[in-house]
C-alpha cells in the first residue's frame, strides 16, 4: 500500500509539473510547493514508510511510532527542490558543470520563476519561458530580471527558512548530528549562492520578446 500510493502521488506531481510547463501555465507558490510534497515527497516518503512498514514494532502497538517522521520527510523534500531551483538559476558553479539557467532553458517553472512571474518583470520572463532559448544573453537578461525583483532574495529565504524548521524537527525526534552535518553541508552552497548573487549588477535591457 505504501508503493503504490507514493508511486501514485509521485506520477501526479511529475505530471501537474509538466502540464504547467507545457500549457505555460504559472502556478501560485502554494500550488508549487504541493507539487513538490507529491513529486520529490514522494520519494522520500517511500523510502521511509517501507522502513517503518518492515521494521519490528517495540512498543506493543499497531501505530508504534509510525508516521513520526512525516513532517521531516516533507520539510527535506521542500528543501531539496526549492534549494535545486535556485541552485540552477544562480549558481556560477553549477553552470560551469551543467549548464547555464537550465530552467529558464527548459521552460519551467520554478520557484524563484514563479516568484518573478508575480513582479513587473513578469512579462519579460514569460517570453524567454516561452522561447526555450540557448541564447546566453537572452538567458542573462531574464535572470537579471529575476535578481532585481528579488526572486533569488525570496527564494534564499524560503531555504533558510526551510532549513531550520528541519534542524528543529530533528531535534524534537531526538536528535542525529550526521543528519544535521548533511543539511549544514547542502546549506553552505545555498549561503555561497546567496553571496554570489545579491552582489551582481543588473543588466542593461534587451530585446526578449
Amino acid at each position: 500500500q505504501v508503493f503504490t500510493a507514493e508511486l501514485l502521488n509521485l506520477h501526479r506531481g511529475q505530471g501537474q509539473d509538466i502540464v504547467w510547463r507545457d500549457e505555460n501555465t504559472c502556478p501560485t507558490l502554494s500550488q508549487y510547493e504541493a507539487m513538490v510534497l507529491d513529486k520529490t515527497g514522494g520519494l522520500f516518503r517511500l523510502a521511509v514508510g517501507l522502513m517503518e512498514e518492515f521494521k519490528q514494532n517495540d512498543e506493543g502497538t499497531e501505530e508504534g511510532k509510525k508516521g513520526r517522521f512525516g513532517e521531516l520527510v516533507e520539510l527535506l523534500a521542500l528543501y531539496f527542490q526549492i534549494r535545486d531551483d535556485l541552485i540552477n538559476l544562480a549558481s556560477e558553479d553549477y553552470f560551469k558543470e551543467k549548464g547555464f539557467c537550465e530552467d529558464l532553458v527548459e521552460g519551467k517553472y520554478s520557484y524563484p520563476i514563479i516568484h518573478c512571474l508575480n513582479t513587473p518583470s513578469k512579462d519579460i520572463v514569460r517570453n524567454v519561458l516561452k522561447r526555450r532559448t540557448t541564447d546566453r544573453e537572452v538567458l542573462a537578461y531574464a535572470r537579471s530580471m529575476m535578481l532585481k525583483e528579488g526572486s533569488f532574495r525570496f527564494t534564499y529565504n524560503r531555504c533558510d527558512e526551510l532549513k531550520a524548521s528541519i534542524v528543529s524537527e530533528i531535534d524534537k525526534l531526538g536528535g542525529h548530528p550526521g543528519l544535521v552535518g548533511l543539511v549544514d553541508l547542502l546549506h553552505k552552497q545555498v549561503q555561497q549562492v546567496g553571496e554570489e548573487v545579491m552582489n551582481k549588477p543588473v543588466l542593461e535591457r534587451i530585446d526578449s520578446t
